[in-house]
């Protein structure tokens, strides 16, 4: 038996990374509204990533915002929606769930993470499904780096200038 592990982790370590990665063909651009954090007047901005690391089989998640499907984000991907203040649940796959409380003006961001390495020492390594509301500091960087994909559900129009709320006065997470 510890042969037959042996051997299958042999022949996994073969496996160009290649098969490990999952290309996102670049959509256009976001809009620049959102890029800049720009809230339309009333609602909120959500932005949404999924910083999951590496596995075998395919990484995209789905997004859930009270059980409707928001968006579908492959590994290293962001999007962004906008939400009427109110009280919400967030999902990702159905795995983790997490409450979500919004407010007219704010920008939030919420990041969902996969750790294939504590996938494989459940329990002792802790969960490796992990969704969390992150700062403006550390969303700036994934924005940086990840892959801007649409969200499933449509976005506004962009705010007229003299409605938006500014990063700066806008409540951020």
């Amino acid at each position: 038996m510890r042969a037959f592990f042996w051997l299958s982790g042999a022949l996994l370590s073969l496996v160009p990374a290649s098969v490990y990665a999952q290309d996102v063909e670049p959509a256009a651009p976001p809009p620049e509204w959102v890029i800049q954090g720009q809230v339309p007047e009333g609602m909120a901005l959500i932005y949404l990533y999924n910083n999951s690391g590496p596995t075998l089989f395919g990484g995209s998640y789905s997004f859930k915002v009270d059980k409707g499907t928001v968006a579908k984000l492959p590994r290293k991907t962001w999007t962004a929606i906008v939400l009427a203040p109110g009280t919400y649940r967030i999902a990702v796959q159905d795995l983790i769930k997490a409450p979500l409380e919004t407010g007219a003006g704010e920008r939030l961001h919420w990041m969902y993470r996969f750790s294939p390495e504590k996938s494989w020492a459940f329990p002792l390594a802790g969960t490796p499904y992990v969704l969390q509301a992150i700062p403006d500091s550390v969303a700036a960087e994934l924005r940086g780096e990840f892959t801007w994909v649409p969200p499933l559900v449509p976005l506004p129009e962009p705010p007229p200038r003299d409605s938006v709320v500014s990063p700066s006065d806008a409540g951020t997470h």
